[in-house]
């Protein structure tokens, strides 16, 4: 935590005339089913969300200060690490699909569409407001993770193949965010659906096998 203070410490002090700060929208938690806004509650509870929320702090102090809040990002070259990557892994097999727990509700934004939103708030009203603020970059759909799944498969005409869950809860998790604040300051909305997301990546790994 230390260190990632004192480094965003030494770049807000450089005077930079605009500074965005990409957060996360775990800082809402998991528990409402409705998409979330800006000023609602967040919920800080280990390192990550409290190094998330200090740093959010220290950038909106600051007079052109910006913070996205961003949902699950996904696209080419993605972190392998995640829901995303652990389902087009399993694409080529034949065995039933595993996720850890197909109940979750996530919002999923296309890669492409999130860099365009960090750059359409970073040179909004550039020269006559240089004014900041908190914004979400989402795409106010909740698809959970068992959908997601399922959308897949059908797309790389797999439809009857099982989905299975490694670890299911009745625990109801929910994360969607709402961009209509983001619209109105910028006039920035998400191109990209789910379905043509996922399509372009099975398409690409199609083709380079």
């Amino acid at each position: 935590e230390e260190q990632v203070e004192t480094t965003l410490a030494a770049l807000l002090v450089k005077g930079y005339r605009r500074v965005i700060y990409a957060s996360s929208a775990v800082l809402y938690g998991d528990e409402s089913p409705a998409a979330h806004f800006p000023n609602d509650p967040i919920h800080v509870h280990d390192a990550y969300t409290r190094v998330k929320r200090q740093s959010e702090l220290a950038v909106l102090n600051l007079p052109s200060g910006i913070v996205v809040r961003l949902s699950n990002i996904y696209g080419p070259n993605m972190s392998l690490n995640n829901v995303m990557s652990t389902i087009l892994n399993q694409i080529t097999e034949e065995s039933p699909l595993q996720v850890m727990d197909t109940n979750p509700v996530c919002d999923f934004i296309w890669v492409e569409d999130a860099a365009e939103g960090i750059l359409t708030l970073a040179l909004n009203n550039v020269l006559t407001c240089n004014e900041g603020g908190l914004y979400n970059l989402g795409t106010g759909v909740g698809t959970s993770i068992g959908a997601l799944a399922a959308m897949a498969l059908e797309i790389a005409g797999q439809p009857d193949r099982l989905i299975k869950s490694k670890h299911l809860s009745e625990r109801k998790s929910n994360l969607i965010l709402d961009f209509s604040d983001t619209l109105a300051a910028c006039g920035w909305r998400p191109k990209t659906s789910l379905q043509q997301g996922m399509t372009h990546l099975i398409k690409t790994m199609e083709e380079s096998v």
